[in-house]
């Protein structure tokens, strides 16, 4: 593990790749990294009787190379993975979560800017638009 790598709980944080602000084939490599599937399309492999088998990147210590699904099997197992609606996707722990006490020392706090003269009023913070504003615009 290097300096900026820790394991815990089975859980791998990695954080020694970055890229500079002008690195933009760099840039590009972290992005499709982030983006990339969680199980390669390469590894699934639909049968003659229409099942799916997933090949394994090494063998189990068993000798299993592949699990084979049935479409329906596969969805079942896949379901749970879904998040509910209007629910948090990405959860923080640690020091970035919500409730840390050291959070404002690790976490930036975005610069006001000072209105000017010029500037239009600011939008509500409410996304909801009454009757009447409407009909004005």
């Amino acid at each position: 593990m290097g300096k900026r790598c820790a394991e815990v709980a089975c859980f791998n944080v990695h954080a020694n790749v970055r890229a500079a602000a002008n690195d933009r084939d760099g840039l590009e490599h972290l992005c499709r990294y982030l983006a990339r599937p969680p199980i390669a399309n390469d590894r699934w492999q639909e049968l003659p009787d229409g099942r799916l088998a997933l090949r394994f990147k090494q063998a189990w210590r068993d000798g299993t190379t592949h699990i084979v699904y049935s479409p329906h099997e596969l969805i079942e197992k896949l379901i749970p993975l879904i998040p509910p609606p209007r629910r948090h996707v990405v959860r923080y722990s640690g020091v970035i979560s919500s409730h840390s006490s050291l959070r404002s020392q690790i976490v930036p706090v975005p610069a006001v800017a000072a209105p000017e003269e010029n500037d239009k009023p600011s939008l509500p913070l409410s996304h909801y638009i009454s009757w009447s504003q409407l009909l004005k615009k």
